[in-house]
């Protein structure tokens, strides 16, 4: 049977390429198959989820790695069954890909951006960007290839390449995790090159520091550098301008092809360790033998000659200045054959590795770690969680310069609300002293250009969100613009939210609390009247940002002194008056929760507030005040409900002012008012301290006054839980059928559906 079955039937080896209809074919095989849902079919076109799928690179291990992975759920009776509708990987890649955005910032980087050069383009002995010219050969298009840093080319380093020469260069930009110093160690068979980001930078030329340039032969001269051996430890030393160069073209397992004297290196010698300081510019060369002592005697050097055959490897590192977390710095590696070697028979190969910090070994530089040229930092395609890290409230609070705000202050459909069913517990108490502003200084601080980073063996008192001001210009452009503290490294350093502007030696930095700051200005009082002189500010107008009722803090000045602005650029007004040369002042908020409503509608130069220092009984039309009226003028409209529509100030004195118009009501002391020139209605600008008017306050609450027992209601509701009516007759249903001698009555809604109308006079 299975002889004429081989013969007449269908082999499954044909896969159905031995009948006419290979679907109907399938569907009827799968007919029988059935299905488990009453009515359903099991048809070919069923399979098109699978098609194209295949086991390439799985082993049924790993397969079986699956098993299990299905999302469940739990329903309304407490039993776990497999989400519906069914929940795949592909679901879940495009959940993951919302959450940390289409491109990723967190170790999700695709590699850098590479590009080829055949063997006439380089230049490593002439040119110092290796790479130059137009090839006579094919153009290489770029890639991103990169996996973890470690390259072998058994042959061409690129297949469109004309021969095994030839080189590439690998750009784009490395992003750290941790903030913290980075050691990236590069190792070659041939030539190599690597360049990272020069601290300070932001835009423009100077991009790279030339960290290393690595071919096969390196000659230091005498004659631009001074040139030391020491015997006791096996070093080299080479000082002079230019040193540090020189260092970036040696690579650890070069060996000493010649010296100035026979007895100065022992040939062969090999490098077994590269060191470059600053301050003042020298390099330090490390030697090992072992066959004899690599330096057997003291002295200078006129020459030193180092190299390597190709094929052999040599390695370079560099240590970074410190670098902030998520932030993108550019890199740049080049791998070659020199242009005089032949490739044949040479093993050619390349490795990058990096150091974290706080790690004790090495590990290759994964692509993940990498970034190509034309990958997109914007905020526009930024994934969830990356924009909470960017829009949450930081540590320390945030910034009110519009650099650190929750939602957008210019895009009112991208504004964002923060709201919460919870109480909001505001615990800022009010600075009253220099010491409490204040927090430490710091003394013989230093400092490069350019650079967030700033070294401190003691951060004692220090925390994240302070202000930071320096003793002289350079850590801003002006001595009155704060930096903010946005980490701290314990007794090692901080880091600050904004560069440098210059670089600075032995300077004092002062931490200054931040809760409740607005700004620090230099200023003079005395003379002014009552006004404190603004003589130095980071801002235009030097009184920008600061509002009525902030406290102004300087060593002598008392506790809880607030301020008027009345618009002036360079003045603010305090009172009593103050008396103090030319010294710091700080401005703090009076309060933990500010309301900046109405900060467009109430502008000093048009609006003051003043305090009545007594009682004041109706009828009057001088009133006692207790803030300064310096800057209350003549016809000003003050507002307020003892006050007639229209009642302007007549006359004024240091401490009262006289109305034109008598007042209507009792005033009670420290009640709180408005004077403007604006035609407009400004009592909301000067918020009244008694809010028992119209009514008479009581121990019992608010009730209406003796002269006006009658309650008048304009317009509106009046809401009542309880309505009890005093008096000698009943409350009973109107009678229709009577005339009365009033056609008003007041409708009563009691919730029932039903409206009551209670009869007026």
């Amino acid at each position: 049977m299975a002889k004429s079955y081989s013969r007449v039937g269908i082999k499954r080896d044909n896969n159905f390429s031995d009948i006419a209809d290979p679907k109907k074919a399938l569907n009827n095989l799968l007919d029988r198959v059935g299905t488990d849902i009453p009515g359903g079919t099991f048809i070919s076109e069923d399979l098109d989820a699978i098609r194209g799928l295949f086991a390439t690179g799985l082993s049924a291990g790993e397969y079986r790695a699956f098993g299990g992975s299905t999302v469940v759920e739990t329903d309304t009776l407490g039993a776990t069954r497999a989400a519906v509708p069914a929940i795949t990987y592909q679901n879940r890649l495009d959940t993951f890909k919302i959450n940390s955005g289409v491109f990723p910032r967190l170790n999700g980087g695709n590699g850098l951006t590479a590009n080829y050069f055949n063997s006439d383009q380089v230049k490593f002995n002439t040119e110092e960007d290796v790479f130059v010219g137009v090839t006579t050969g094919p153009s290489i298009p770029s890639d991103n290839f990169w996996e973890k840093g470690n390259f072998v080319y058994s042959r061409k380093i690129n297949k469109q390449s004309v021969n095994a020469a030839g080189g590439a260069q690998w750009d784009g930009f490395f992003v750290p995790t941790q903030t913290g110093q980075y050691t990236f160690t590069s190792s070659s068979t041939l030539g190599f090159t690597v360049d990272f980001e020069a601290e300070g930078y932001t835009t423009g030329i100077n991009t790279f520091r030339k960290v290393a340039r690595v071919g096969l032969t390196t000659t230091i001269t005498s004659g631009t550098f001074s040139i030391s051996r020491s015997a006791s430890d096996d070093t080299v030393t080479v000082t002079g301008t230019g040193a540090s160069k020189v260092g970036a073209g040696i690579g650890v397992g070069m060996t000493v092809i010649s010296s100035s004297s026979s007895t100065g290196i022992i040939a062969n010698s090999k490098v077994s360790g590269v060191s470059t300081n600053t301050s003042p510019e020298s390099l330090v060369i490390t030697f090992e033998n072992q066959d004899t002592d690599p330096i057997p005697l003291n002295g200078s050097l006129t020459s030193l000659e180092l190299g390597r055959p190709a094929g052999t490897s040599a390695s370079n590192s560099y240590t970074t200045y410190t670098l902030e977390k998520f932030r993108p710095y550019r890199i740049r590696y080049r791998f070659f054959v020199p242009e005089d070697v032949d490739p044949r028979g040479i093993e050619k190969n390349a490795q990058f590795l990096f150091l974290t910090p706080g790690s004790q070994s090495s590990a290759y530089l994964r692509y993940n770690n990498l970034y190509s040229l034309d990958y997109d930092f914007s905020d526009e395609v930024e994934g969830t969680f990356n924009k909470f890290l960017r829009q949450s409230i930081l540590f320390g609070g945030n910034k009110d310069d519009g650099t650190e705000t929750i939602g957008s202050i210019s895009n009112a459909t991208n504004y964002v609300r923060v709201s919460t069913d919870k109480k909001v517990d505001i615990k800022y108490e009010p600075k009253t002293t220099l010491a409490q502003v204040e927090r430490t200084s710091k003394s013989s601080v230093s400092w490069s250009s350019g650079s967030k980073i700033i070294s401190l063996s003691d951060t004692t008192d220090i925390e994240i969100g302070n202000y930071v001001f320096s003793s002289t210009q350079g850590l801003t452009a002006n001595i009155n613009t704060p930096v903010r503290v946005t980490d701290v490294i314990i007794n090692t350093f901080i880091v600050i939210d904004t560069p440098t502007t210059n670089a600075r030696t032995n300077q004092t930095l002062t931490f200054v609390n931040h809760r409740g700051f607005v700004k620090r200005v230099t200023a003079s009082a005395g003379g002014f009247g009552t006004n404190i002189n603004i003589t130095n500010s980071d801002t235009t107008p030097a009184t920008e940002g600061l509002r009525t009722g902030q406290l102004a803090i300087y060593n002598g000045g008392s506790a809880y002194t607030g301020i008027t602005t009345f618009g002036s650029t360079t003045q603010v007004n305090q009172f009593p008056a103050p008396t103090f040369s030319n010294r710091r002042v700080y401005f703090y908020e009076s309060r933990g929760l500010i309301d900046k409503a109405l900060a467009t509608f109430c502008v000093p130069a048009e609006t003051q507030c003043f305090l009545v220092s007594s009682n004041v009984v109706a009828g009057s039309t001088v009133l006692p005040v207790s803030t300064s009226t310096a800057n209350i003028q003549v016809g000003y409209r003050v507002l307020g409900f003892p006050f007639a529509d229209g009642t302007s100030v007549l006359s004024k004195t240091s401490n009262s002012l006289t109305l034109d118009t008598a007042t209507a009501k009792n005033i009670a002391a420290d009640s709180n008012f408005t004077a403007t020139s604006s035609a407009d209605d400004k009592s909301l600008c000067c918020p009244p301290t008694d809010t028992s008017p119209p009514f008479a306050p009581t121990e019992a609450g608010l009730e209406t006054t003796p002269d006006n027992l009658n309650l008048k209601i304009k317009q509106g509701n009046l809401v009542f839980s309880n309505l009890i009516v005093n008096g000698s007759g009943n409350v009973t249903a109107l009678d229709t059928t009577i005339t009365h001698s009033s056609a008003n009555t007041l409708p009563i809604l009691c919730g029932d559906g039903v409206t009551y109308d209670l009869f007026c006079e």
